[in-house]
């Protein structure tokens, strides 16, 4: 799992008491060893000064944090905000649908519910490769199910902070540059998941 990148510290005012107290406890433990010189002594006192003077450590605020599903599609990493993501299913058929865009794989049945199978490579510039036998997907939706987005590898959830991703509006060229919400320095590009659910390209049998 991908750790948080380092939270700013806090600004908080320091609490010079509360830090004397500490020290004063330290130097207390320090002077009944017996077998420390006076300059050890005074070099524990120093670094354990210096540790208790760093300003306490601020912990994100939840709305800097995102909880990400991580996949691949071929050799390009994606994200999406896993409240969007119903569970991820191996897709062992899929039933063609004639006369539709190539980006809809067919459909599958998903415990009696007959789910539409989206494959959205075209849109990101993506090669086609070989597909593997039960492909992983992910049930993408919000109150509901609406459909099945194809990858060729699911990795993990990860946490990001906001600040990990930044504009892809000249990086992203290809037709799903409006799916995108950013883009990390390592190149994992966040859909924009609202976006993609309510895109009308996507539900042919409301074009």
């Amino acid at each position: 799992m991908n750790p948080l990148s380092q939270p700013t510290p806090s600004q908080r005012a320091f609490n010079w008491e509360e830090a004397k107290t500490r020290l004063a406890r330290s130097a207390a433990a320090v002077a009944d060893i017996d077998n420390l010189s006076d300059e050890q002594a005074r070099t524990i006192l120093e670094t354990r000064a210096r540790r208790l003077a760093q300003p306490p450590v601020q912990q994100p605020d939840a709305s800097e944090v995102l909880d990400l599903v991580t996949f691949r599609l071929d050799g390009e990493r994606f994200a999406i905000e896993a409240r969007f993501v119903r569970e991820m299913i191996h897709l062992q058929h899929v039933t063609p649908v004639p006369d539709v865009p190539d980006f809809l794989l067919g459909t599958t049945n998903l415990r009696g519910e007959v789910i539409t199978v989206l494959d959205v490579r075209s849109f990101f510039g993506v090669p086609r490769g070989s597909s593997q036998d039960s492909p992983p997907a992910l049930v993408l939706g919000e109150s509901h199910v609406e459909f099945a987005l194809f990858t060729d590898h699911v990795e993990e959830v990860s946490l990001f902070r906001t600040t990990d991703f930044f504009d892809a509006t000249g990086a992203i060229s290809a037709l799903g540059r409006e799916w995108v919400r950013g883009i990390t320095k390592t190149g994992v590009i966040l859909l924009d998941a609202k976006t993609l659910l309510s895109d009308p390209r996507l539900f042919v049998d409301e074009a």
